[in-house]
């Protein structure tokens, strides 16, 4: 059995979905909705192997019985926290509520970290990944990333910004923050930096992520799966809007997008920067420069992949599904 663990409603593995059906795969997908999540029932340990027993819904599954596994988000199980209603507001009952806590916090790490010995596509343990490790890793195997620097001082900034001539961009040191009121989504991309954002800034301020910008020719979006990769160029720089950050989409001018050859030492690079992060699905951004130089951005353990399978007309959702029936 082939186990999906994914968001409710991620349409990239509904149509994974459809091609484990066309394999005459038998399959379970936990939604790993707060209300839908597996359920802890017993596990074993010493014996011939280790086996979790959970329950999803109506149905039990042992974890022995499952072939392989897509780590699409979010935990095996949901963490049952112990509640201040049930022990109290005693001293005795708050650190029992503590202890139960951990009890299930080192459960669910041992949890999460047992179908890693199956067949699997992805990394429980990393669906979000620390922007400032990958660079030094994606620098480390050889790839080129942008000249990146952090500060907290205005001054500091500035005189950056004058060693990039004017040409920088700020974008946030973990995941772009965004918030929605009345209906609409306010979100922060990467932006470039004005002489006027940064004069307008106080002397001090919370520690911010800088680099030089990079002179586009195309934008890269690359998913790899297992040891394959799929890679299209996005004509994102004939686009006032998309020129800073492709996925600041322009729905009225979408951008151009078709399939694109790496060069076999760069996608050697990029597997060699996936074996270090023990990962072996995500979605990964580069550049190429106007003089032809290939720039490491960021990779998304969880990323979207629509637009390349159907942009490119590349069959990733079939090789995912192909992947996991082995």
């Amino acid at each position: 059995m082939i186990l999906l663990l994914s968001q409710p409603f991620d349409h990239s593995t509904n149509k994974v979905i459809d091609w484990l059906g066309y394999f005459d795969a038998e399959y379970v997908r936990i939604p790993l909705h707060p209300t839908k999540s597996l359920s802890f029932c017993s596990a074993s340990i010493g014996e011939r192997s280790s086996d979790v027993l959970f329950r999803d819904a109506d149905m039990e599954i042992a974890l022995s019985d499952i072939s392989s596994v897509w780590f699409r988000g979010g935990d095996l199980i949901n963490m049952e926290e112990a509640s201040m209603k049930e022990f109290g507001e005693t001293d005795i009952g708050k650190a029992s509520a503590e202890f139960l806590t951990w009890e299930w916090t080192s459960m669910n790490s041992w949890f999460n970290g047992l179908p890693m010995t199956k067949r699997h596509l992805g990394n429980p343990f990393l669906y979000e990944t620390n922007k400032l490790m990958v660079l030094e890793k994606a620098k480390a195997v050889g790839l080129s990333v942008p000249v990146t620097r952090i500060f907290s001082k205005r001054e500091d900034i500035s005189a950056f910004f004058e060693e990039c001539n004017g040409n920088m961009i700020s974008k946030a040191i973990y995941n772009s923050f965004n918030f929605k009121r009345d209906n609409e989504l306010y979100a922060h991309p990467t932006l470039k930096v004005a002489l006027d954002n940064i004069n307008r800034l106080p002397d001090k301020i919370g520690p911010s992520l800088f680099q030089q910008e990079i002179e586009k020719k195309i934008d890269l979006r690359i998913c790899v799966v297992g040891d394959q990769v799929f890679c299209g160029a996005i004509f994102s720089q004939s686009n006032p809007k998309t020129r800073t950050d492709f996925r600041v989409y322009d729905h009225a001018r979408p951008n151009r997008i078709v399939p694109f050859n790496l060069p076999d030492i760069i996608a050697k690079k990029i597997f060699g920067l996936m074996k270090s992060l023990n990962l072996n699905f995500g979605l990964i951004d580069m550049v190429l420069s106007t003089d032809d130089e290939y720039y490491f951005l960021e990779v998304n353990p969880i990323g979207q992949f629509d637009s390349l399978s159907v942009g490119c007309n590349f069959p990733i959702e079939r090789t995912i599904a192909e992947y996991l029936v082995g």
